[in-house]
């Protein structure tokens, strides 16, 4: 899994990899703060994968709420289902910094 820029300050990509060739996946993406809490969940989208690669999916920063999330350590969670009904799931550390001004 590729999490991209990290540490980030407004916006990470996720990118991941997997074993099935140019196909479609329903991807779900969670973000869960450093004490376990879930703070963002995006519904799945399908995305068409180009070879074994699939993503970027994004996380602007925010909670549910829509309210910027602290600098801190989070979990990013990427949930895939492709077409045969079979699941994966991968999870990465990312680094939101503080906006410098």
């Amino acid at each position: 899994m590729k999490v991209y820029p990290n540490p980030f300050t407004d916006e990470v990509n996720i990118e991941f990899e997997h074993n099935l060739f140019d196909t479609s996946l329903d991807v779900a993406l969670d973000v869960i703060s450093s004490d376990g809490h879930l703070i963002r969940s995006y519904p799945a989208v399908t995305l068409v994968s180009s070879g074994s690669k699939a993503g970027p999916v994004r996380w602007d920063g925010r909670n549910d709420s829509g309210q910027s999330g602290h600098a801190g350590l989070y979990l990013v969670r990427i949930r895939a289902t492709d077409s045969y009904g079979g699941k994966d799931s991968k999870t990465a550390k990312v680094i939101k910094s503080s906006t410098l001004r």
